[in-house]
């Protein structure tokens, strides 16, 4: 079969991880409290994007990582992030996450390190 991009592993294996509720079709756990995704339909009481189908919330999931790995300095990601620094911003131990087991499971699925660059994947 067709080999997989580094950015489809990513995303496989964010969605996995995430294990997000199944009627928000948000396999990504977006949260639209910053902003509202364009292709959000809502959010629920947690602030998490709600999407029309799986196909436009695992989208925008993956264009989110797109953006933060190719951006040159937004407010909270920068190109130049290792997947450890990028999952203390994505998914924060304040927030009750593991980033560094997160980013160790993303890394060894896709084949890399937690030291890789966010803009080496995309």
């Amino acid at each position: 079969g067709q080999t997989k991009s580094k950015l489809d592993l990513w995303c496989e294996m964010a969605a996995k991880i995430e294990n997000a509720k199944p009627e928000l079709f948000n396999p990504g756990n977006i949260k639209c409290d910053v902003i509202m995704n364009k292709d959000a339909i809502s959010k629920d009481n947690r602030g998490f994007c709600m999407f029309p189908s799986y196909e436009k919330g695992y989208n925008a999931m993956r264009q989110m990582f797109v953006r933060a790995a190719t951006l040159p300095d937004t407010s909270m990601y920068r190109s130049t992030m290792t997947l450890y620094e990028f999952y203390k911003v994505y998914a924060p131990a304040s927030d009750n996450n593991d980033p560094k087991a997160y980013a160790q499971a993303v890394a060894k699925h896709i084949g890399c390190t937690i030291d890789t660059q966010i803009k080496e994947l995309v």
